[in-house]
């Protein structure tokens, strides 16, 4: 239940800025990268060691994390009520992470 909420509630924008970004973008980034590594391992059966191994299924998780964190961060910056410096600041990295994210994702090809 607590998790629904959370959940909900980051995805609306109604927690704390500092809660969206550190926690969500940045704990919650470091867990959901962990579970879709051991996914690409365990369950189609990929060594993912780096992200241009991943499978395209793999890269999609990806994607839909990047995606969510980014829309929930964009609203919580939206709603924060402090300092126009974090506001923008906020929006501006978050931004450029998405679309380097996506890039790095299917664009670059490194082996």
């Amino acid at each position: 239940m607590f998790i629904e909420k959370f959940i909900i509630n980051f995805w609306r924008g109604n927690l704390k800025l500092w809660h969206s970004f550190w926690l969500v973008g940045g704990f919650g980034g470091i867990i959901v990268s962990q579970i879709i590594i051991f996914i690409e391992q365990k369950i189609f059966a990929n060594s993912a060691n780096n992200l241009f191994n991943f499978s395209i299924r793999g890269k999609l998780l990806i994607v839909i994390w990047v995606i969510f964190s980014t829309i929930g961060i964009w609203r919580s910056a939206e709603k924060y009520t402090g300092s126009t410096f974090w506001k923008i600041s906020t929006k501006i990295y978050i931004s450029i992470n998405c679309i380097s994210s996506i890039y790095i994702l299917f664009f670059m090809d490194i082996y």
